[in-house]
């Protein structure tokens, strides 16, 4: 094979690659929408460990091999993890009960220019101005983001803990490349021990303080059911694995850059599916926050 074969092959791989991520961004974009349906039937929690009972054994069974491997650090590194991903979780299900799917889209975002003040606050790391430039463009079009189409001031309740769930998911995000950052783990080993934590968790808060009388099959619609199972193969099982393939193959930087594209796609969802409108104030604030997630990401490059 010629180096210009060698060339276009890898070109063609790298596109792949590319498609799956933006894959990713697409199922987590209809995700708020798909959380909003399911939240008519579920409580947060069951609906959690549904999702991720769902996704573990698929995960488990490919990385079988690997996971005999672990070691106590990763063990340790996937239990911290794992309770800042549940209160993430848990906040963005309940969250998008009080608010627009589009808003929530929008606001996670915000987690992406949180990280670098993170790194400053905590690890010490000096940043440049336009870090911080690029978190207060995004704060700011979270405040034109929550301005209501109809009249009314102050942020929605679900804004409130979507903004909360963004705060812990840019911590969880700093930790993680600090914890695995020049140190010789497996972040398959450790994500996946993040992942049976949250179903523990989930699993532990339904049956003790959830209402699970009226929790079945009969008694909830076969069609959130395979909502359910959509989050759970595609929205958790596909997009971890196609991260881990991505960051085997391109930079984490790309990944996060294509990432960056989620909350259009919940914006588009919202629209398309659930028919909600954003005034052109909040057009501004989610267009602020997408340009300062995106932009802010190319500066960590």
């Amino acid at each position: 094979m010629t180096q210009l074969e060698n060339s276009s092959l890898s070109n063609q791989r790298l596109i792949f690659t590319d498609l799956t991520v933006v894959g990713v961004a697409v199922v987590w974009g209809s995700s708020y929408v798909a959380m909003q349906e399911v939240g008519k039937y579920l409580e947060v929690q069951p609906f959690l460990a549904v999702r991720f009972l769902v996704a573990l054994p698929i995960l488990v069974y490919l990385f079988n091999s690997q996971l005999k491997k672990i070691n106590r650090k990763e063990v340790g590194v996937g239990l911290f993890l794992g309770v800042l991903l549940f209160f993430i979780l848990s906040l963005e299900t309940t969250g998008v009960k009080y608010t627009s799917a589009a808003n929530a889209g929008f606001i996670i975002a915000v987690s992406v220019v949180l990280v670098p003040l993170f790194e400053r606050i905590i690890g010490g790391v000096k940043k440049k101005l336009s870090v911080y430039i690029f978190s207060f463009i995004a704060l700011f079009g979270c405040f034109l983001l929550s301005r209501p189409t109809s009249s009314g001031l102050g942020f929605m309740l679900g804004d409130y803990i979507i903004l909360g769930a963004a705060f812990i998911r840019g911590l969880q995000i700093f930790y993680f490349g600090h914890f695995t950052k020049k140190s010789n783990v497996s972040t398959t080993n450790i994500t996946l021990v993040e992942l049976s934590l949250v179903a523990f968790l989930a699993c532990t808060w339904s049956f003790v303080f959830s209402d699970l009388e009226d929790f079945g099959v009969t008694s909830i619609p076969f069609y959130i059911w395979l909502i359910v199972l959509y989050l759970g193969i595609i929205g958790t099982s596909f997009a971890f694995l196609a991260q881990i393939n991505a960051a085997q193959k391109t930079s984490s930087t790309r990944v996060a850059l294509i990432l960056s594209s989620e909350p259009v796609f919940a914006a588009f969802f919202a629209w398309a599916i659930a028919n909600e409108t954003l005034s052109l104030i909040q057009l501004l604030g989610g267009l602020l926050i997408f340009v300062a997630a995106f932009f802010g990401r190319m500066k960590e490059v």
